[in-house]
């Protein structure tokens, strides 16, 4: 039904993005490669990606998933994130702020990333707003108490660029 649900709102020319979430069963079920055919942007965090692939390092499991996606996002917690889109690989490492709450950590770096992406900004960038809300969020309590503005993210952004430099890689 969700593939389905993809393939129409892909006709429609609507723009899809997806975080699959922790799978509880365990079973980690293989159809999330198809559903991942349907996406403009796919996210998941390191964990997650390694127990769908079935690999053991973050490298191959992302280079394994290009195969179905061209813009696949992978979230690393305190070692920032990595995308790899149009057969580029980049990464950006993490800001440094002190943790009090993880509450919502990946839901806020996925809104950063996405609202970059949205606003047609390139990948570099979209990882900096991403690993921004991600940084902001967990230096506050709750899942969305840090939550920043435009002017705040990039007020932080600009505060701390020395500490999140772009990393590039093709395959």
């Amino acid at each position: 039904a969700v593939i389905a649900l993809a393939r129409a709102l892909k006709a429609k020319g609507v723009t899809l993005s997806c975080d699959v979430g922790w799978d509880d069963t365990g079973e980690w079920n293989k159809g999330v490669f198809e559903l991942m055919t349907y996406m403009d942007v796919f996210l998941m965090n390191e964990t997650e990606g390694l127990h769908y692939t079935g690999l053991e390092q973050v490298e191959d499991s992302l280079e394994h998933m290009s195969a179905f996606s061209n813009h696949i996002v992978v979230k690393l917690g305190p070692k920032g994130a990595i995308a790899h889109k149009d057969g580029i690989r980049m990464h950006r490492p993490a800001y440094p702020v002190t943790a009090v709450d993880t509450t919502g950590a990946g839901d806020s770096f996925n809104a950063g990333y996405l609202y970059g992406f949205l606003n047609g900004l390139d990948t570099g960038t979209c990882l900096s707003y991403g690993n921004s809300c991600g940084a902001l969020s967990v230096a506050s309590y709750g899942g969305s108490g840090g939550a920043p503005d435009r002017a705040e993210l990039e007020a932080f952004i600009r505060a701390n660029q020395d500490q999140s430099v772009n990393q590039e890689v093709s395959s």
